[in-house]
């Protein structure tokens, strides 16, 4: 499963025009497909191209970015209640 995730990450990263992968950009990756929650799932492609346009160059920031994300998600879903 996490090698499919990546092998898409890296397919959308060079879907976007970036065919090389700096470590630190590889490490982002990496994280987007071992950290993404499933409620999360449909922004995938949306924090690739942020990490591909260097929008998003640590772990730290993806983990910040996830957990607005994750929040906002559930404040989203308890407003339809």
């Amino acid at each position: 499963m996490l090698s499919e995730a990546l092998s898409m990450i890296y397919f959308l990263q060079a879907k976007k025009g970036n065919n090389e992968v700096d470590k630190s950009i590889g490490n982002v990756l990496y994280g987007i497909a071992t950290k993404l929650k499933k409620q999360l799932a449909q922004h995938e492609p949306l924090l690739v191209q942020y990490a591909a346009k260097r929008k998003i160059v640590s772990n730290d920031q993806l983990d910040g970015k996830l957990q607005i994300d994750l929040n906002m998600s559930w404040l989203t879903c308890e407003q339809v209640r």
